[in-house]
């Protein structure tokens, strides 16, 4: 049952009320206003409707939706994206990248170059790439806006701990005596594993996301934008973008 509310005199209100429907099936929506005439409760109104006739975004939504996860997020290139996604790719890629070297910690952007950050990000790209994947369900379709839930299969940070590990004794080992001191040693050691740790993603396994994501594209002309700005009211977007990058 719906809820109910209330309005003043002469105002209206406008909006979308989705129902989980069938295609090319009749349906009879029943409304009973809550005002009465003469102590007489208002006549139902019954809207009848048949589906037949409706047009389906649902496929369209979906392919939109897995062309900005190809393109973004996976670094594909998807014939599909110019087509259907609003967004600007190269933008949304930066954040991503972004927010991959956040998660990899504040010393990493200190201690390596941009060129060194890249090779790392790049790396990580490219198995998640090749291991990773996502679940796509349209949950809602209105006329300007649908809620596409997204389920990542990606790289985790935290299932890499053990490789991590083994590759900070290998550096120890093969650097033993070399450096005088511990931000000397330091650096070395974002330097090797800068030119690694493409082993370590490559030894890790995808792992299907605790979570799954409501993600709100917007129709904007015949394409379809997601919301990939960072904020607090963003949550669903930006916990997939979190898992896309590792997890943190």
């Amino acid at each position: 049952m719906l809820e109910t509310d209330s309005r003043a005199k002469d105002k209206t209100v406008i909006g979308y009320i989705p129902f989980q429907v069938a295609k090319n099936k009749t349906y009879e929506l029943h409304y009973q206003p809550n005002v009465y005439k003469n102590d007489k409760k208002a006549d139902e109104i019954i809207v009848k409707i048949n589906t037949k006739n409706f047009k389906d975004d649902q496929q369209q939504i979906k392919d939109a939706m897995n062309a900005y996860v190809q393109t973004v997020f996976f670094g594909k290139d998807d014939t599909k994206y110019m087509a259907l996604v609003a967004n600007d790719a190269n933008k949304d890629k930066a954040q991503m990248k972004g927010v991959f070297i956040k998660n990899m910690g504040s010393e990493l952007d200190e201690q390596l170059s941009d060129e060194q950050t890249n090779q790392i990000y790049e790396a990580f790209e490219r198995a998640n790439r090749e291991k990773g994947s996502v679940t796509l369900k349209v949950d809602t379709v209105l006329p300007d806006s649908a809620v596409v839930e997204v389920t990542p299969k990606v790289l985790f940070l935290d299932d890499m701990y053990d490789e991590i590990e083994k590759l900070k004794d290998q550096f120890i080992e093969d650097n033993r005596g070399k450096y005088s001191n511990h931000d000397a040693a330091l650096k070395g050691w974002y330097v090797y594993m800068a030119k690694n740790i493409g082993e370590v993603f490559k030894n890790t396994d995808a792992q299907t996301s605790e979570d799954s994501y409501k993600i709100k594209p917007q129709k904007e002309g015949n394409k379809w934008k997601v919301d990939s700005q960072k904020s607090t009211v963003n949550y669903d977007c930006e916990g997939l973008l979190s898992d896309m990058t590792g997890g943190y």
